[in-house]
């Protein structure tokens, strides 16, 4: 089991396409993983438009600004933003930065990590639809195949 990936010794390459899942809790702000903490990545500044970021909730739709189920992302040269009608509830950063943000009623609650060093090149994303970039859970053959259970 693990928490994530450890191959090619956790460095991105040029000439590979990469999908890149990153799970969270879908009902929190919490950015931490099952029985460890992140483990940051080398080589983002060989991601570009062919690489792909998948936001995955932990079972259920992921909740952004007050509650609000995310439905929908943008793509800018320096964020990949998922979004709910509200507002933004996770973003992934040109330089390896992630944020999540939930608003509730009455409190603000953040979370920030670095996923991975160096910036993207060009952004990642690029052409995709939202049903390619969001999953409410991992699916078992990607825990499988990087070796995660």
């Amino acid at each position: 089991g693990g928490n994530d990936s450890s191959h090619s010794s956790r460095t991105f390459t040029s000439g590979t396409a990469y999908t890149i899942y990153i799970k969270v809790n879908s009902a929190s702000t919490t950015l931490t993983q099952a029985g460890g903490s992140w483990v940051q990545w080398k080589g983002g500044s060989t991601l570009g438009a062919d690489d792909q970021f998948v936001l995955v909730g932990s079972g259920a739709n992921v909740a952004g600004m007050l509650n609000a189920n995310v439905t929908r992302f943008t793509s800018v040269t320096a964020t990949i933003k998922w979004k709910s009608v509200v507002g933004t509830g996770f973003r992934v950063y040109q330089d390896g930065g992630i944020r999540r943000t939930k608003l509730g009623f009455s409190t603000l609650t953040t979370a920030n990590q670095d996923l991975f060093t160096g910036a993207w090149t060009a952004k990642p994303n690029n052409g995709h639809n939202f049903n390619t970039v969001f999953l409410t859970a991992m699916p078992s053959k990607i825990m499988t195949s990087q070796g995660l259970v």
